[in-house]
């Protein structure tokens, strides 16, 4: 009988247990979970549409965290390793303006709490080519010179000023090629920039680089949003019109 009584009684006990460990389960916050008897924030990072393209505005969404908390957002380019750029907020609207493969990585505070998630997201250019592609234009004769205007190449999108590395390669060239670079804002200049080199064994190239400070000028404050920015190129040179280009661009943020 005390047998009895005490399986009962061990069994009784058992029950109630499994009863307070669910309710403690079911009552605790959206995005907490209970580890070691701390609570841990658990985001989920989500997106609009897979199919992300350069020029369309898609807004990133992090899940399961509670409304109110500190939350940073890191795009980095993995594809071309051009730079990176930071947001803020639980929910953030994104322009890309390089197809690359960006991975994004979000980090959620509140108080001691902290929790982070990453994904990557591929962006396309919308004629679905999916590679970063620069074109250096037409190329002209001008006063005995070959000369090639650059079409324009946006640089972004960021909240803050960047620092740019340029590098222009030209192969099959003769003598000296001159390079000047212009970068812009909505048509105001911010960064012009001149180099020359005399070709070695058919082999010149140019380096440019344009500080955050030349780039903000006296709107530091402003950043220049999702606009992005605009870099004209124009290269002269004997040669020139028949030489292979190749551009490489570093953004530091």
């Amino acid at each position: 009988m005390n047998c009895m009584m005490r399986t009962k009684l061990i069994l009784i006990i058992l029950s109630v247990a499994v009863l307070v460990l669910a309710a403690l389960f079911f009552v605790s916050p959206p995005g907490l979970i209970k580890s070691g008897g701390e609570k841990k924030l658990n985001p989920r990072i989500s997106w609009d549409d897979d199919d992300v393209r350069t020029g369309e505005s898609v807004n990133f969404t992090l899940s399961g965290v509670p409304e109110g908390s500190n939350v940073t957002w890191t795009f980095s380019d993995i594809s071309w390793n051009s730079g990176n750029f930071t947001m803020y907020g639980i929910r953030v609207n994104v322009v890309f303006v390089f197809s690359a493969v960006y991975r994004v990585e979000a980090v959620v505070r509140e108080g001691e709490k902290e929790g982070r998630d990453s994904a990557e997201v591929s962006v396309k250019n919308p004629d679905e080519k999916g590679t970063f592609d620069m074109s250096i234009g037409t190329w002209e004769r001008v006063g005995g010179v070959y000369q090639a205007e650059g079409s324009g190449v946006l640089l972004g999108p960021s909240i803050t000023y960047p620092e740019i590395y340029l590098v222009i390669s030209l192969q099959r060239v003769t003598g000296v090629v001159t390079g000047n670079v212009t970068i812009s804002h909505q048509n105001e200049v911010l960064y012009t920039g001149e180099s020359s080199e005399a070709a070695v064994r058919g082999s010149v190239e140019l380096r440019f680089h344009a500080t955050p400070e030349e780039l903000a000028g006296d709107r530091a404050e402003e950043g220049y949003g999702q606009e992005g920015l605009d870099m004209n190129i124009i290269l002269t040179g004997a040669g020139v019109a028949d030489s292979v280009v190749s551009i490489y661009i570093e953004l530091y943020y």
